[in-house]
Formats: structure tokens, C-alpha cells, sequence
């Protein structure tokens, strides 16, 4: 599913996200299955987070109220964007380039969403 080619699997660059592998934690979690993650494939981001708030609101009978789910999408989207960054990466200043920022502005955001490398 996701692609790891650009981490180099050099130990030159030794980094707090070299080891760390979305993909691979959620597996081990067993959040996700190998079945779930070639299927996923053929979804949408779209599709995904529609079912994704389906499920939710089915937990709490049906619906959403009071939630603001346009209020918290952009900051949604930005951990999902940062979480695959640094799965896909083997260092903070590589996962930085790929989201278009600055090393500094990427650990804002990692300490921001509580994201464990």
C-alpha cells in the first residue's frame, strides 16, 4: 500500500522516523489486515473518510450532532499528511521536504498531534 521508496535504508541518516512505519504498526495492531490495506487501494480519499464518519456516527447512534467535522477536516487532513510523510521518509528533514516545509514547522506539527515516532 503505502510506498517506502524514499527511505534510504542507509544508516548515514540516523533519525527518529527512520523506523517509523505507518503501514507496518497499524498491521501489527492489527488495526488493518494485508486483505483491508490491497482494497483500500481502489477507495477514494473521498470514499474513505465518508465511511470513516459513517462508522463513527453508526457508534453513536447514527448521528454527528454538535460535532464540527468542517472545523477539524484541515487539521485532519494535515496529520494524515504528516503521518505519511514520516512513514515514507527516513528523516524529519526528508518528511519536511515532502510536505513542503520547514524542519522546524514539522515538529510543531509532530508535537501538535501527538504523533509518537
Amino acid at each position: 500500500m503505502f510506498d517506502n521508496s524514499l527511505k534510504n535504508k542507509s544508516d548515514r541518516l540516523k533519525s527518529l522516523n527512520k523506523d517509523f512505519d505507518l503501514k507496518e504498526k497499524l498491521l501489527k495492531e492489527k488495526k488493518v489486515n494485508k486483505d483491508f490495506l490491497s482494497k483500500l487501494m481502489f477507495l477514494t480519499i473521498e470514499d474513505l473518510i465518508a465511511l470513516k464518519l459513517d462508522s463513527a456516527a453508526t457508534g453513536l447512534g447514527g448521528k454527528l450532532f454538535n460535532f464540527p467535522i468542517l472545523k477539524f477536516t484541515s487539521d485532519i487532513v494535515k496529520e494524515a499528511c504528516v503521518k505519511y510523510a514520516l512513514s515514507s521518509t527516513n528523516s524529519k528533514k526528508d518528511a519536511a521536504i515532502v510536505l513542503g516545509i520547514n524542519k522546524t514547522e514539522l515538529t510543531r506539527l509532530i508535537r501538535l498531534y501527538n504523533i509518537v515516532l
